[in-house]
């Protein structure tokens, strides 16, 4: 199996996926390490830190699926193989049909998996927002491409200078990638918080002492 897309914004999307799939990954990794440094301190705390680990790592895995996909167009596979089923089944005729229920399906996971993870996260709903937003446009996205609708196909194929469906993909690897940034420049920001808090609860009851002699 070789590359879909050779061409050049194939592989800028490609490597956009992969930029994602980094970020995500420290995002992971940072949120692994806080949720190990505050288990035993802050219970409550530290149960809201590994719901969004895990949540980072399901996009992580989710983003590099993907990407790999982009190029490979792994579905083609799927698609042919049921193609060929309707033709020996003798339903081919109304595809169109099954189209648009797959269309309508996949809107409706989208929304359902919104708001299960908004459900999921919702004590830092705040912080994963933009995270949740980009993940669903991505699988929309590649759901109703896999469904090879004609009409669908051409309208996500116009725009003037670049296809609006490059663009709704690029769109949502950006979403993706700054919702990580702003992830980590968050809980850097409390992590510097809670540790002045610390060192100030450290340094009142050495003033008190020295104060008392």
């Amino acid at each position: 199996m070789g590359v879909n897309d050779p061409t050049a914004l194939a592989w800028v999307i490609v490597t956009g996926y992969l930029i994602a799939a980094a970020l995500s990954a420290r995002a992971y990794m940072e949120a692994r390490r806080h949720w190990v440094s505050i288990v035993d301190v802050d219970s409550d705390e530290a149960r809201l830190v590994r719901s969004m680990n895990r949540f980072w790592g399901l996009i992580t895995v989710l983003v590099v699926v993907l990407g790999v996909n982009k190029q490979l167009d792994l579905q083609t596979l799927l698609i042919n193989n049921v193609r060929r089923q309707a033709y020996v089944h003798g339903w081919y005729g109304h595809r169109r049909r099954y189209q648009a229920i797959v269309i309508v399906c996949a809107s409706s996971f989208a929304c359902v998996g919104i708001v299960l993870s908004a459900l999921w996260l919702r004590r830092v709903l705040r912080r994963m927002v933009l995270a949740i937003v980009g993940t669903a446009m991505l699988v929309l996205f590649t759901v109703v491409r896999a469904t090879s609708f004609h009409y669908v196909d051409k309208v996500l194929a116009r725009g003037p200078f670049v296809q609006l469906g490059v663009l709704l993909e690029l769109g949502g690897i950006v979403v993706v990638i700054l919702s990580a940034l702003l992830w980590s420049h968050q809980q850097r920001m409390i992590d510097a918080t809670r540790l002045q808090a610390d060192e100030g609860q450290v340094r009142t009851p050495l003033t008190a002492q020295g104060l008392q002699r």
